[in-house]
């Protein structure tokens, strides 16, 4: 351990800061968060913190009868956000690479598109609704054996050549598709014996476990398929949020066809949170940008849809030029709140 001599400077400041003074040099560093990370004991006190320097490494400080406790850890460990979109072919397209050189190093973007896929499977992949076993099989007794399964989420757009790791009964299993309705599962495990499945199990995909708590999770929905009822899918929103469990979620409104409802629905229950996409790209988009319309753009715009100019010849797809915008405001919305 490293212990403070009873020479070195040591403060702790209002503001949540420590500043220390070793061998001339004055270094701060910043509590993480203050009221979870300080642990009072009979003669010491601990208080963990992130150290932007060094080595990652947990070491001990000492003075007098105080004890710090400083988690040294890079710069990329530390402060780095992750923000995680999922989405279908608009996402994969992909606005997330744009999102990433805007927000910079210390962030960590997740492009999760995945194209064709409907509200359903994309809110399964993420973990809000469950994906379950439709008919009942036995788990392998080796990682070596395997066993094709019927699950009730549509597997079309996932890859055949790839497999997807999942947790079934708790156990760390492989998820493959094998046609449409398809599953090909073994374990990692060797238990040493098939355990009986029932029909209703869950199957817990990786990316709902591999990204929840993320620092951001930006959710564009609804293009394929629609998005049906108003209520279950501002509802179906609000269980994603929740299961990610973060506030820092938003939302994008399909751009396709104009629903007012639906965006006032998702402005109630989001508020800041809620980015009108659709509203934005038929009226100030343009102008913002400083682009000239055209006659089409505004015949778009006019019904409240996006203008041409960004939008590839199938009226769905960005252009380039879109995705950077889209990007782009993603990003002032992001530091808007927070960061």
């Amino acid at each position: 351990a490293w212990i403070l001599a009873a020479s070195d400077n040591l403060s702790v400041t209002s503001n949540r800061k420590i500043f220390y003074n070793i061998s001339g040099t004055t270094k701060r560093l910043n509590i993480k968060d203050l009221k979870d990370s300080v642990t009072f004991a009979s003669n010491y006190i601990i208080l963990e913190i992130f150290y932007s320097g060094g080595s990652t490494a947990l070491q001990s400080y000492a003075l007098g009868d105080i004890e710090i406790s400083i988690e040294k850890a890079s710069s990329d460990s530390a402060v780095k956000k992750k923000v995680v979109c999922f989405g279908d072919s608009l996402t994969a397209g992909n606005y997330p690479t744009y999102l990433q050189t805007l927000l910079g190093s210390n962030y960590e973007v997740v492009n999760q598109g995945i194209g064709g896929q409907g509200k359903g499977a994309i809110l399964q992949r993420l973990g809000s609704i469950p994906v379950k076993v439709t008919t009942a099989f036995n788990l392998p007794a080796t990682s070596s054996e395997s066993v094709d399964i019927n699950i009730d989420t549509g597997l079309t757009y996932f890859d055949e050549a790839k497999y997807t790791p999942c947790y079934i009964l708790g156990r760390k299993c492989t998820f493959k598709k094998v046609d449409s309705s398809t599953a090909r599962i073994s374990t990692y495990d060797n238990i040493g014996h098939s355990v009986p499945v029932a029909v209703g199990t869950q199957v817990i995909l990786q990316a709902s476990t591999k990204y929840r708590n993320p620092g951001w999770v930006i959710i564009w929905t609804g293009t394929n398929g629609g998005t049906g009822d108003v209520s279950s899918f501002v509802n179906q929103m609000k269980a994603a949020a929740e299961y990610m469990n973060t506030q820092n979620i938003i939302v994008i409104n399909p751009h396709t066809e104009v629903n007012t409802a639906l965006d006032t629905a998702l402005l109630n229950a989001f508020t800041n949170r809620f980015f009108n996409w659709r509203v934005y790209g038929a009226t100030s988009l343009m102008y913002e940008y400083g682009l000239t319309p055209t006659e089409t753009d505004l015949s778009y715009m006019a019904q409240g849809l996006l203008p041409s100019t960004i939008l590839n010849s199938d009226r769905v797809h960005l252009t380039d030029q879109g995705l950077h915008i889209l990007a782009d405001k993603l990003y002032q919305l992001i530091v808007a709140l927070g960061g």
